[in-house]
This record gives C-alpha cells, structure tokens and sequence, in this order.
C-alpha cells in the first residue's frame, strides 16, 4: 500500500491508544517513503511513549541535523534526551535554539534541568525562578524548586493546584510541590493531603497486596547471594552515590545530610534505579521460568 493511507491509519490508531499498531503502520510507511519527515518524527514519538528511548533518538536526531529549524521535531528530541538524562545533548540542543529564542518557555526549563544535573544549582533556580515570574510552567518550576530545597511560596502554588483551567497533570505535578511546601514547614497534615491530591489527579491509587507482593518480590531477588554473585561487575568510580532503600526507610534523610557537606550535590530522586530493578526481576522471572 502507499505510504500516505499507512500514515493517516497510524494516527488514527495513536488517538485510539494503539501505540504499538501505530507503530507498525507508521513503520511501513516511512520504510516506503524515507522522505516523510513528519510520519518519521511521528515514529520517533511513538517510540518514545512505547519507552524504545535509544530508537526514538535514532529516528529524530539525524531529522533534526538536516533541519535545526524544525522546532517540532527538535522539541520531540528533548523530550527523549531529557528521559534518557543526556545532560550534553540537551546542552548542546539548547543552547542554539536559545539564541535565536532566548525566552522560550521549555527550552528555558529543559537548559534549566540540564544545569541542575550538572551540579550548577543557583543558576538552575534562577531560571525556574524567571519562569514562574512570567507565568510559563510555573507547576514544573515549582516542584523543580521543591526537589532543590528551595524557598517555596505555599499560597501561590496552592492557588495553581486548585485552578481548573489547568490540566490534571499540572494540577498534580502542583499539588506534589505544595505537599513539599507543607513538610517543610512541618505542616504534615496538609501536606499528606496535598499529595494524595497529586496522586489522584494523576489516577494513582494504593495497592496494599500489590505493594506487599512487590516488596516480598524485591527481598527475594535481592538476596545476599545475588549481591555475591554482582560484587565485581559495575564501575569503580566512587564519585556517584546511589542511596538506594524501602520506601519511609530513610534515603531522603540520608541524602540531606550527605547534601549538607559542601563537596556533594543532591540530585533528587531518579526513576532510573526503580526501571533497571523491574528489568532485572523481568529477566530473573524468565530465567526461572526457562529452567523450572
């Protein structure tokens, strides 16, 4: 078939959820049609919501080196860099689009979380601090404000957690940052609601027998002869500090105080620990699975 039906089936299938049907289509169709640059940045992003990070930048980043100008596109690959934590490419993104649009909002925000990961932290809140200024991602800012231990003003970001012209997903990410405002200020109460406004927004809600099943699952694989069996792989260096634990077990603790000496640089919580671990208790499953 020719390539331009694959690409209109493609979104419809996007819009229905389809990802991975999308995917397939869109897949035909640029392989009959290279040329297509939108159905390939639409493949890049169906990539990157199918979690196939190092494909999607694959597909987008030579379509941004043929054309910088293609802001969409460029705007995609951020995305990507920024959840693959690339803090180079995003610099090196960023920083040209800035100078020929040095107030655009996301750009702003993603050079802002670039800086952070590399330590520069004074110049990272100044920019979320511009941001909010301005009115422009002002729940980002906020909870990017929030995981740097910074001054929070509680009654604005409560005033942004409850406007309903905002998304659900700005609503929560809002309410994540006023629950931080309220624990700082010892106001537990408040903030434990704050949060599970933030969850609900984003439809979370708690499973005890599955949290159970995943804390028994996590014991089990985290045996001491596993760590045994691990002890020589990995890298030497000791500059990274992975504190890893139980949920309410005293890691954020730990990194405060660590985060207190002049030498370190707290980082915040990252995903990257959680997903390696359900990598590994995936391919441990099906290892068992195979020899039983």
């Amino acid at each position: 078939q020719a390539a331009a039906p694959r690409h209109a089936l493609a979104l419809v299938l996007q819009l229905q959820g389809s990802l991975q049907e999308a995917h397939d289509e869109l897949a035909q169709a640029v392989e009959a049609d290279p040329t297509d640059r939108a159905a390939r940045t639409l493949l890049g992003r169906l990539l990157y919501d199918l979690e196939r990070d190092t494909e999607a930048r694959a597909v987008l980043e030579p379509l941004v080196e043929a054309d910088p100008s293609d802001r969409v596109t460029a705007w995609q690959l951020l995305t990507v860099l920024m959840r693959i934590a690339d803090v180079d490419a995003v610099l090196a993104l960023c920083e040209p689009w800035l100078l020929e649009q040095p107030d655009e909002p996301y750009v702003l925000a993603c050079r802002a979380w670039a800086i952070e990961m590399q330590g520069r932290v004074d110049e990272a809140a100044a920019i979320y601090r511009s941001l909010i200024e301005r009115g422009e991602r002002a729940c980002d800012s906020w909870h990017r404000l929030a995981r740097l231990h910074e001054p929070l003003d509680a009654e604005a970001i409560a005033r942004l957690a409850e406007d309903t012209d905002l998304d659900d997903g700005q609503r929560s990410v809002a309410s994540f940052a006023l629950g931080e405002a309220h624990k700082k200020d010892g106001r537990y109460d408040e903030a434990f609601a704050a949060f599970a406004q933030g969850n609900a927004l984003m439809g979370i809600h708690h499973d005890r027998e599955q949290h159970r099943v995943l804390v028994e699952r996590t014991l089990e694989l985290a045996s001491p002869g596993l760590l045994q069996r691990l002890a020589a792989q990995g890298d030497p260096d000791e500059a990274p500090i992975f504190i890893v634990g139980m949920p309410r077990s005293g890691t954020s603790l730990v990194e405060q105080i660590l985060g207190a000496h002049s030498g370190v640089q707290q980082l915040g919580e990252r995903s990257n620990i959680a997903e390696l671990a359900r990598d590994m208790s995936g391919r441990v499953g099906r290892s068992e699975e195979h020899t039983s």
